[in-house]
């Protein structure tokens, strides 16, 4: 046998992810057709750095497909040899317009720097003006969060852009800025809060939630910050790269997009934005004991969770299936963790019982307020339709509101965007 070592080299402003490319390997037959045999997908490293992913395979010719969150695919073939020496290959993948945005273009969120730089774009009329802020509950119980849904339903049916349950914060200041986009780093640190999650058990994150305010005129988004976010790697503290739009090469086009820095699963996060969840598993899946076992991160195995609920074949009960539990009953701050129970409760209810625990779950999901992530709308959504369309009135009430909601929600993104003001929605 001989030895192959892969990795993908990008710039990613000198970091690197430990799973960042999935990779399949082809033989090429005598032919010089690649053969539809391959052997299973694997995740190689990817950004700065020297790392390699090693494997044994026969002497012969192999194509080696690596294919990238932001859908692009590096194709290269080599020749494996029966010599003792590894064949070290250093896949290259395209540049990004500006080191910069090396992280959102990996991550498909702009163009390589050849199509940034001739795509057409539509020049806006004014200049976005980003702030940060947190909801500001006019209860007292942090248990009850319901009120964001009410508030944010009737933010859309009025077609509000200023909110008095919202405490503003001051505007950011880019860091880059070319004209077309203005790049943004942030940290929990950075907008004075706590970096490190709470307890278990603690109904409510110190200092608020977390919303980064983005007016556009006449335009508002607000987007939903996993904050606290904790790398898995190192237990360091996470970075949120935002890039914001003041130029639209289509007019659908999202204005923000977030991506997280995470060495070890930010790569992962992307393939769920493309929809590659098979991908996203892959990668999960390696870092599952992190997600799950540690507790270090509960945003990070939320994101876990929805992968993993959203690929599971057949019904069998999983070993996942308590950690999802956990989530919700460890971390009462994070909406996702219940919304997931329920939609596992309803997918594979097996009597009235199950039926009975789905409901207060999804109630229960819906007092704790927005979910992180955008799939929980439509997840949360799903659920309460159920009941609804049963004849249940207070289902019926909550799934309103929630569909308001999921209106103005892009689902084209990982984390909750909801956009106010007179433009269509990304689906």
């Amino acid at each position: 046998m001989s030895v192959l070592k892969l990795r993908l080299d990008n710039w990613l402003e000198g970091e690197e992810l430990s799973g960042g490319a999935v990779v399949n390997l082809y033989p090429i037959t005598p032919q010089g057709t690649s053969s539809p045999q391959r052997r299973s997908p694997f995740a190689i490293p990817a950004g700065s750095g020297n790392n390699f992913y090693t494997l044994e395979a026969a002497p012969g010719r192999y194509l080696i497909e690596a294919q990238l969150p932001s859908g692009d695919v590096v194709n290269q073939e080599v020749t494996l040899d029966d010599s003792s020496a590894p064949l070290e290959v250093r896949l290259k993948s395209d540049r990004s317009p500006h080191e910069w945005l090396s992280w959102q273009q990996f991550s498909g969120k702009v163009a390589e720097r050849g199509r940034y730089n001739r795509e057409e774009a539509s020049p806006s009329s004014s200049v976005p003006c980003l702030s940060s802020g947190t909801f500001a509950s006019p209860f007292t119980d942090p248990l009850n969060q319901a009120w964001q849904w009410e508030a944010l339903a009737g933010a859309v049916r009025n077609r509000e852009t200023h909110f008095p349950w919202l405490v503003q914060k001051p505007p950011l200041t880019a860091r880059n800025y070319d004209g077309r986009v203005q790049s943004y780093v942030l940290t929990a640190t950075m907008l004075g809060l706590p970096w490190q999650p709470p307890p278990r058990g603690t109904p409510a994150l110190e200092k608020g939630r977390a919303l980064l305010v983005m007016r556009f005129d006449p335009e508002v988004e607000l987007i939903s910050l996993p904050l606290p976010w904790i790398t898995l790697d190192q237990s360091r503290e996470g970075l949120l790269d935002i890039a914001v739009r003041s130029v639209l090469d289509n007019p659908q086009s999202p204005r923000t997009t977030l991506t997280v820095r995470d060495p070890s699963i930010g790569s992962a996060l992307s393939y769920m934005t493309a929809g590659s969840l098979d991908r996203a598993c892959l990668l999960f899946d390696s870092a599952r004991e992190m997600l799950f076992d540690k507790q270090m991160n509960p945003l990070a195995a939320a994101a876990g969770a929805y992968v993993l609920v959203s690929t599971q074949q057949g019904a069998d009960r999983q070993n996942w299936h308590a950690w999802v539990k956990n989530l919700m009953d460890w971390y009462p701050w994070l909406p996702d963790g219940a919304i997931q129970y329920g939609r596992m409760k309803i997918r594979d209810e097996d009597s009235d019982s199950d039926i009975d625990e789905a409901r207060d779950v999804l109630f229960k999901a819906y007092a704790r307020g927005l979910p992180y992530f955008s799939a929980g709308i439509r997840w949360l959504l799903n659920g309460l339709t159920i009941f609804a369309d049963d004849g249940d009135e207070e289902a019926r009430a909550y799934a309103a509101n929630v569909h308001k909601v999921a209106l103005r929600a892009d689902m084209s993104q990982p984390f909750t965007v909801i956009r106010l003001g007179p433009r269509a929605p990304v689906r």
